[in-house]
Order: C-alpha cells, then sequence, then structure tokens
C-alpha cells in the first residue's frame, strides 16, 4: 500500500497592525471632537445683531431656563460656584469664561454669575448669544 504523506497546511497570517492603526485613529479623533463641543446642556441663547465670534473659552458656565447652573457638564450653585471656578482655572486668572445663558434666564442670575466670576479674580468673561443678521 502507497501511504501519502499530508502536507500540513500554513495559514497566512492576519496581520492586525493596520487594523489597530485605524481603530487607533479614529478613537482619536472623537475624543478630540468630543472636547471641542459645547456641553450637552441645552441652552436657548439670546439673539443679537452685534454679536462676534470668539475663540475658544476656558471655562463654560450654562444657566438653564430654570435657573440650574453647570459648570462645564457638572451642576454647581451659586455657592460652591467660586471654588469651582477656581478649580476650573487652574490659578490661570486670565483664562477665558464663557457665560451660555438662556433667554428665559432672569438677568439678576446673569448679573450674579458675572459678579461672582469677577471677585473670583477671572476677568475674561463673555456672555454667549447667537448673532443674526443685520437687516439692510
Amino acid at each position: 500500500m502507497i501511504s501519502f504523506r499530508r502536507r500540513k497546511r500554513v495559514g497566512a497570517p492576519i496581520d492586525l497592525t493596520p487594523l489597530i492603526d485605524v481603530v487607533f485613529q479614529l478613537l482619536v479623533f472623537f475624543l478630540l471632537t468630543s472636547a471641542f463641543i459645547n456641553p450637552g446642556i441645552r441652552v436657548e441663547l439670546p439673539s443679537a445683531e452685534s454679536g462676534e465670534a470668539s475663540g475658544d473659552a476656558g471655562v463654560s458656565i450654562s444657566v438653564e431656563a430654570s435657573g440650574r447652573i453647570f459648570l462645564g457638564d457638572r451642576e454647581v450653585t451659586l455657592l460652591t460656584l467660586s471654588d469651582q471656578l477656581l478649580l476650573e482655572a487652574g490659578g490661570d486668572f486670565d483664562v477665558p469664561v464663557a457665560i451660555w445663558g438662556d433667554d428665559g434666564v432672569p438677568y439678576g442670575r446673569l448679573v450674579q454669575i458675572l459678579d461672582i466670576c469677577r471677585t473670583s479674580g477671572l476677568t475674561s468673561v463673555v456672555l454667549m448669544v447667537r448673532q443674526v443678521e443685520a437687516s439692510p
């Protein structure tokens, strides 16, 4: 009887390096783009014709129509806002602060927040508005 030797199949190894590179690049892309998006607090900004585009704010304060205050994506109170602002600024008093106030927020609430920012030593504070086209 004739005996044939079976050859072992040599499987082609799958190179995972390009796949890992693509997944890593996608991860970095989504992490970087999510860092530039305004926090998920929904506010309806008031409109103004004289509004200007400003650069990126270092610290973002959002105020809902109900009066709830958010520093970044964390809810804070008026009593803790000053301490949290200083922690967020990291000791840099020149860091820009953007206040995203809803159109329905009482004026007094925005003045309180602006005053807390100024008494905390943060002087570069802007009120965010929705820019509208000037009528001809």
